[in-house]
């Protein structure tokens, strides 16, 4: 995921936010990828923001940070309560057909918002999941984007039990089932203490490690998230480093697998 900033003069900041009590998913209504619609919130009289954008081939821009307030709704109330995600449509915002990869990449990043900041709360439309053209009805946004779909994906990845975590696990790493050690109530953080992290980090693609360590303040971690994960692994950067907040990042990611 990229972090391309919006011109200030394009958003509010943290002190307007009211809650994080709706997701309001967007069309582009352009011909344009991720970062093109970067480079327009980039524009001080673009007048507008998101927090994310999704493009066609899954790719993902963040514009502001969470807790400020996008210019997205037409709605100041909803701005003020909600997090918003431009959906790419190739310029057909009424009849775009969309990938699959972005349905997917859309909700495993709504998901990770919704446990995040809305307590994991299933989606339903009317409710927490709000349309951009109920405050502007003279725009058809989010167009034909298939907003049952989104609630559906994510609801599936945001409710994953414990039970289908283990059983996951233990199809990936059939050796654990014969670690008494190991309960479905310890199965993440158990897997990590006994079991280390290589195990893991072999499922995962180069940029699926990079985005776990590449977040680290540290300038000396940051420098090693591109090299090999073993090398990590031997230098226990994660055992001095490695928080709840390193752990969540980890099993999202792993429970999208």
């Amino acid at each position: 995921m990229k972090y391309i900033q919006a011109d200030p003069s394009n958003y509010s900041d943290s002190s307007y936010r009211t809650g994080y009590d709706m997701i309001v998913w967007h069309t582009v209504g352009a011909n344009a990828t991720p970062e093109d619609v970067a480079n327009w919130f980039k524009n001080p009289n673009a007048n507008a923001s998101a927090h994310f954008t999704v493009g066609l081939d899954g790719s993902i821009v963040q514009h502001i940070g969470i807790e400020d307030v996008s210019w997205a709704n037409s709605n100041w109330e909803a701005n003020c309560q909600s997090l918003t995600i431009e959906c790419c449509d190739g310029g057909r915002p009424d009849d775009s057909v969309r990938p699959d990869i972005l349905y997917q990449k859309t909700a495993e990043l709504t998901a990770e918002l919704v446990k995040k900041y809305m307590n994991g709360v299933v989606l339903v439309l009317g409710e927490n999941v709000r349309l951009h053209r109920e405050w502007a009805p003279n725009k058809t946004c989010p167009g034909n984007l298939d907003i049952d779909k989104l609630i559906s994906l994510t609801n599936q990845i945001t409710q994953m039990k414990d039970t289908e975590l283990y059983n996951k696990v233990i199809k990936d790493i059939p050796d654990i089932a014969n670690d008494s050690t190991i309960t479905e109530e310890n199965i993440f953080q158990g897997w990590f203490t006994q079991w280390g992290w290589v195990a893991i980090m072999n499922l995962f693609t180069a940029d699926e490690r990079n985005e776990v360590v590449g977040g680290k303040e540290t300038p000396d971690i940051q420098r090693q998230s591109v090299r090999d994960w073993y090398i990590l692994q031997e230098e226990n950067v994660f055992n001095r480093t490695l928080s709840d907040s390193d752990f969540t990042l980890v099993k999202d990611l792993y429970i999208k697998k």
